[in-house]
Formats: structure tokens, C-alpha cells, sequence
């Protein structure tokens, strides 16, 4: 299939798919006569994967580590996999915790606000508010 049914079935722009074929996710493109590029049915898989996995949060190169483990038929795979993926959910778990300290941090601004409506010390009850983000 050529690369605009590629995109179509994708949902990915042309110029992605060109990026990841630069960046190695898929190397069996072959050439027409007319030179232009013939992807195969695999490819859909792949890039449907990447773009999937991407929105769980993995960049480019940790989706490669585990798209080049797969395509070498390593015997590593469930490991590496098992690895990346509590990795990422440990990164995840950290951000939940540092977006609630930020939420409460907010709330807290908010009800000095509602309190001290129109008082002199309204800046500094919200700068002491902001200091609480230091410790996040």
C-alpha cells in the first residue's frame, strides 16, 4: 500500500510515518519502479502500536527499545516489557501525587481568597500559598 492508505487506516500524518520509518520502527519498505515507498500489512500494526502506546505516556525511544526486541524475536521481551511498563506506571504514580499537592495547594489559595477578600495581606497569604508548590 502506498503511504497516503497508510495514513487513511492509520489515522497518522504522512510526515509521522516518514519519521518513523527514518527512526527505524520499520526498515522492509520497499520501492515501486516509480520509486515510490510500498508498505506492507505489518506496518499498519507497528504504527497503529507506536501511536497507541504514545498516548499511555511512552516516548519515541521507549517504544523503539521494545518495537526492536519484538522484531528481533528476543527471548528478553517479557522482561523488558514488564520493566518499561512499571516504569512508566511508577512515573505516572508520581505525577497523581504531585498534581494532588498542586490541587491542594489551590484549594487552599481559593479559600484565603473567599477569606480575605479586599485585605492588605491578600498577596502575601497567596505568595505564602505559592511557597507550598516548593515543596511538591
Amino acid at each position: 500500500m502506498l503511504i497516503g492508505e497508510l495514513a487513511s487506516r492509520t489515522g497518522v500524518s504522512i510526515h509521522t510515518i516518514r519519521y518513523y520509518e527514518k527512526s527505524g520502527f520499520y526498515t522492509s519498505v520497499q520501492r515501486k519502479d516509480n520509486n515510490y515507498r510500498e508498505y506492507s500489512e505489518d506496518t499498519i500494526q507497528i504504527v497503529l502500536f507506536v501511536k497507541n502506546v504514545q498516548k499511555l505516556g511512552f516516548s519515541l525511544e521507549e517504544i523503539k527499545e521494545v518495537v526492536d526486541v519484538f522484531q528481533n524475536r528476543s527471548m528478553q521481551k517479557d522482561e523488558l516489557v514488564n520493566k518499561k511498563i512499571n516504569k512508566k506506571l511508577s512515573e505516572v504514580e508520581q505525577k497523581i501525587f504531585e498534581l494532588t499537592q498542586i490541587k491542594k495547594v489551590l484549594i487552599k489559595i481559593l479559600e484565603v481568597c473567599k477569606t480575605n477578600k479586599h485585605k492588605e495581606k491578600d498577596l502575601k497569604y497567596l505568595l505564602d500559598g505559592l511557597k507550598l508548590l516548593d515543596k511538591v
